[in-house]
């Protein structure tokens, strides 16, 4: 057993959710609410990390 479930018929490749989340953020169902969004700082997690701006309601 992996973990994440991937040696179980989960995820079989890795970094699904980095190459991901990006696409999601600029999709239509998120596009009005997400302003941007960057890789975070080394210090708060770097390539593993995002910042991520949000709209005001």
């Amino acid at each position: 057993e992996g973990f994440g479930g991937r040696d179980r018929g989960g995820f079989s490749e890795r970094g699904v959710l980095r190459r991901s989340v990006p696409h999601w953020l600029r999709g239509p169902e998120l596009r009005g609410l997400v302003l941007g969004f960057e890789e975070a700082a080394r210090h708060h997690g770097g390539g593993g990390a995002l910042y991520v701006r949000l709209r005001r309601r």
